[in-house]
């Protein structure tokens, strides 16, 4: 039990003192069992009006809970190889991505850490800016599909490089004590011309996360949009068959390095547990809010209406006493 007074604690004791003093003076003065009575319930109005004042209440528990510093950025490939169909039971590998951005939310909710996805084709985009809202980056990522078969000219996997490097760069200058965890989601094959971009100058802005990499070397044919809703293979040009495309662990073993990551083959199974370094448990104490302890004052409150009730009740009766005739009595 503690107490939260509303007035000085001094202030009560006074008000007690004088209170008592009164009353056990007009207890003496008075006539008869009555009279007597009335100014021992007075007395207790006297206590049970400090024991108000002085807010008596049960704190909470101290709570503990992990919090995090960290901005997680979600980085997805969704060129059209990403609808290759050589993921876990014939998924394809954007499926794959896709339940793996969900349950590594799962994993951050709760701990406060912001969240960003950014996804690329022939250009990077930012789907979701940073927040704090757990369920935005599932739902942005549950309804992503491969790009048009038709706008698909050929892939890099570090098109998003210039748009991250950008974002990352603002974001610290703008949050200093934040740090960045990069999750990149691809299948690592690049069909664009001339050698990808690196991912090096941005080593120093990462402190944590992975590289995931999906699909087989040896590879699948792609599923693709065509044009609205519509999907299907994706042709080879030169021969009018299905085009195959084929996961390059390299590649993504190479751009992992560059970030100072891990890569991670993924073939099923549970999603892997992100490395955020900046998670640590907080203990807060609530016991000074209103919403973090139990008061009792409403009983104290309670009792001193009652009371003066019961005073008003003695002094009808009194009043009542006094206006019979003595000889009629």
């Amino acid at each position: 039990m503690t107490l939260q007074p509303v007035v000085p604690v001094a202030l009560v004791g006074a008000f007690v003192l004088a209170g008592v003093v009164v009353c056990a003076q007009g207890a003496c003065s008075s006539v008869g069992a009555l009279g007597r009575a009335r100014w021992l319930t007075r007395a207790l109005v006297v206590l049970a009006a400090a024991a108000a004042c002085l807010r008596p209440s049960t704190p909470a528990e101290l709570t503990t809970a992990a919090l995090s510093d960290a901005d997680v950025y979600f980085v997805i490939d969704t060129t059209a190889s990403m609808g290759a169909t050589d993921g876990p039971d014939g998924t394809t590998r954007l499926d794959a991505a896709r339940a793996d951005v969900v349950a590594l939310s799962a994993q951050l909710a709760g701990i406060g850490a912001r969240t960003s996805l950014v996804t690329f084709d022939r250009e990077a985009r930012t789907v979701v800016p940073l927040t704090t809202d757990t369920t935005a980056v599932p739902r942005a990522a549950a309804v992503l599909r491969p790009e048009l078969a038709l706008a698909s000219h050929g892939s890099s996997i570090t098109v998003a490089a210039p748009l991250l490097s950008r974002t990352l760069r603002e974001v610290a200058a703008a949050y200093p004590d934040r740090s960045t965890v990069v999750v990149y989601l691809g299948d690592g094959e690049n069909t664009a011309a001339g050698e990808p971009e690196s991912f090096a100058p941005l080593h120093d802005l990462v402190q944590g996360g992975l590289v995931l990499g999906y699909g087989t070397s040896a590879g699948a044919p792609m599923t693709a949009r065509l044009t609205g809703d519509g999907a299907g293979p994706v042709l080879d040009p030169a021969t009018g068959q299905p085009a195959v495309s084929h996961a390059d662990a390299e590649a993504l073993d190479t751009l992992a390095r560059d970030l100072g990551l891990t890569h991670v083959a993924r073939a099923g199974g549970p999603a892997p547990t992100v490395p955020d370094p900046t998670v640590r448990q907080v203990t807060t104490d609530v016991s000074g809010l209103p919403s973090g302890s139990t008061e009792y004052t409403w009983m104290a409150a309670l009792a001193v209406v009652l009371l003066l009730l019961l005073d008003g009740a003695g002094t009808v009766l009194s009043l009542g006493r006094a206006a019979v005739p003595r000889g009629a009595r």
